[in-house]
């Protein structure tokens, strides 16, 4: 069994609520209720990246919220929400979103 202090830092803030990291050793994910979302993004498979990611969404519980997450899955009726690592290649939208 895991110590309590990796328990602990599983959860998250995500923006006025809270959502908690799942993952392996490659890749990690937050999930979180939809309405902890700014808004929702677009409901379709063309949208852009920029359209799907927030800056400055996640943090520590008692910190900053510091990190840019990308929506990867969301669903207004059922309220959950997945979020994954940002897929943005420009340096220019990347600050742009750090700035949001």
């Amino acid at each position: 069994m895991a110590d309590k202090t990796q328990w602990a830092t599983a959860v998250v803030t995500v923006g006025a609520g809270r959502g908690f990291v799942v993952g392996n050793r490659r890749e990690r994910f937050v999930v979180t209720a939809g309405h902890c979302l700014p808004e929702l993004p677009p409901y379709h498979a063309a949208s852009y990246t920029e359209e799907r990611t927030y800056g400055a969404l996640l943090g520590p519980i008692d910190g900053d919220q510091i990190v840019c997450a990308e929506c990867l899955f969301a669903d207004p009726i059922a309220d959950i929400a997945v979020l994954g690592l940002p897929t943005v290649k420009s340096s220019t939208t990347r600050h742009k979103l750090t700035k949001r």
